[in-house]
């Protein structure tokens, strides 16, 4: 839930780049699906019907898989996978799936996606390795994160969205401990999850790590990242130094994500700088302007913290 990518702007290359390892395995599924007629380059591992499998689509395959190439077992199910989906693959068009309106357009979808994403992987492959300095830097002007980083151990009730109620959290006032909440979503009956986890202030989003900064053990509290919601309760707070040897691999990838996303931000104005766009109906273009001008992120944020004094955590 809590993610170091919440420390980055909410750009192009971190919104959407994420699943790019996947990328070719995806444009393999793809093109299985839509059955081109240009074949993956690669010896043939096997054929149905007269189409080849190739070595490149069965090693993309394993990778999706995390299979190791010596594993035979695991190798003959990958491979099983892949005939049975191009036996599917090849029915659905014998069957004209492919021509059905809503499949036609997912595909187009999927495609348009695919190769966006490989052009924008093209253009952050120039960003360029942070320096000593530039790492020092970072780490000497963010001693929340490193040098005075803090890690908070914490239990949580985990809760659907649609439970996040202005009862709930009136109900949080009151409480003193989890067991209390616990209780009182029990009593109606509303599902949650227990789970118990530390988190650190290396990895929380910064308005977040600094309000968690002012609780103190057995403080309760309320986070929501869209699809996710929290009820928690700080057990213990402990400090976590972390020296500038060990946090230099974190800062150089947050710094190359960074970088990566301006890279891909200029790429985009360029392009719609010289682009023609035309909205065909006005509330499309209304909307589309107002998502642009408001940039709609789902950070995480701490929605509630208790109003109660901290109790003993439970």
């Amino acid at each position: 839930m809590f993610g170091i990518r919440e420390e980055l702007p909410s750009g192009i290359y971190t919104r959407n780049m994420r699943r790019l390892p996947m990328l070719v395995t995806v444009t393999t599924v793809l093109a299985t699906l839509i059955g081109c007629s240009s074949e993956f380059r690669g010896e043939p591992v096997a054929m149905v019907n007269g189409k080849a499998i190739t070595q490149l689509q069965l090693g993309e395959e394993l990778g999706q898989l995390n299979v190791a190439a010596n594993d035979d077992i695991e190798k003959t199910k990958a491979l099983q996978g892949l005939i049975d989906r191009e036996l599917l693959r090849a029915e659905a068009v014998r069957n004209r799936i492919d021509k059905d309106p809503h499949v036609a357009a997912a595909l187009e979808n999927a495609r348009t996606q695919i190769l966006a994403q490989a052009y924008l992987q093209s253009r952050v492959a120039y960003a360029r390795v942070p320096s000593r300095d530039e790492v020092r830097a970072y780490f000497e002007s963010h001693p929340e994160k490193f040098a005075g980083r803090k890690q908070f151990h914490v239990k949580e009730l985990t809760l659907a969205p649609d439970a996040i109620t202005t009862e709930l959290k009136s109900a949080m006032d009151d409480a003193r401990t989890l067991d209390d909440m616990a209780a009182w979503l029990d009593g109606r009956r509303i599902g949650y999850g227990k789970n118990a986890r530390a988190l650190n202030t290396t990895d929380l989003p910064a308005q977040v790590q600094a309000k968690m900064r002012e609780m103190k053990p057995g403080q309760i509290f309320l986070s929501q990242d869209g699809a996710n919601a929290s009820v928690m309760a700080i057990i213990d707070i402990q400090d976590s130094p972390m020296s500038l040897e060990a946090a230099t691999p974190h800062i150089e990838r947050m710094l190359l994500e960074r970088q990566g996303t301006r890279l891909g931000e200029s790429e985009l104005t360029r392009l719609r700088a010289s682009a023609r766009v035309e909205y065909t109906e006005k509330d499309v273009s209304r909307l589309a302007g107002t998502s642009r001008q408001t940039g709609a992120s789902s950070s995480e944020k701490i929605v509630k913290v208790s109003g109660s004094q901290p109790g003993t955590a439970q």
